[in-house]
């Protein structure tokens, strides 16, 4: 039964980011903004194993800056302003917009504006 749910699972994964490794132990589907989204839960029996490391670097992932390691080593800056104006923006379009098509095409582009800034980040 487990190769027949597999074989279900490939057939409606037309395109996806990894090629699944282990048993597939469960399959959530969603649609969010349009966009349809699989998450997949495997178990792999299989970890491979990494030459130990005589030097040990802390990484940090923040809000100012993107990544900092305990070197003091800092990426950039996050630019979110760009984001945060046309989320505000759509908004005010949105609030003066009532029952009509184009307050739909405004909640549609304020979800993908939302959504590429979780991506951003």
């Amino acid at each position: 039964m487990e190769d027949y749910d597999y074989l279900r699972l490939r057939i409606l994964l037309r395109r996806y980011s990894r090629p699944v490794n282990g048993r597939i132990l469960t399959a959530t589907i969603s649609f969010v903004n349009n966009q349809w989204y699989v998450a997949i839960n495997c178990l792999k029996s299989i970890v491979p194993k990494y030459a130990p490391n005589k030097t040990h670097v802390g990484i940090d992932l923040g809000l100012k800056d993107s990544i900092t390691t305990s070197d003091a080593w800092k990426s950039g800056k996050i630019l979110l302003k760009k984001f945060d104006d046309k989320i505000a923006r759509l908004n005010k379009e949105l609030a003066k917009r009532t029952g009509s098509k184009n307050r739909v095409k405004t909640i549609t582009k304020l979800n993908k504006a939302y959504k590429d800034k979780a991506n951003y980040i």
